[in-house]
């Protein structure tokens, strides 16, 4: 069973290629614990680093990764914080899924 991180990573991944093209594959999409409870359980900070690169603001960027993240089994509809962290919030029926399924291995 993959950790709530992994499938994160996995899905945003996905966003990245999707919103980007190939060229962001396996792309390090920065996923990590939220720095503060107040902006939820996750963030995901790639829009930043990929400012330069894309040449757009990381508000942007975000915005696009977000329209193509498939994650409402996992979370509720991620916020983009300024100047572009998406945070990211579980659902408790998730976790108590994820829970069981730990039990169970």
């Amino acid at each position: 069973m993959n950790s709530i991180l992994e499938q994160l990573k996995s899905k945003f991944d996905k966003a990245l290629v999707a919103a980007f093209g190939q060229d962001l594959a396996k792309t390090d999409p920065m996923v990590v614990p939220a720095s503060n409870p107040q902006f939820g359980d996750y963030q995901c900070n790639v829009a930043m680093s990929l400012a330069k690169k894309l040449q757009d603001k990381p508000r942007t960027i975000a915005t696009k990764i977000i329209e193509n993240l498939s994650i409402t089994e996992i979370c509720y509809s991620p916020e983009i914080a300024w100047p572009g962290f998406i945070n990211l919030t579980l659902k408790p029926e998730y976790l108590k899924a994820h829970l069981k399924n730990i039990i169970k291995d």
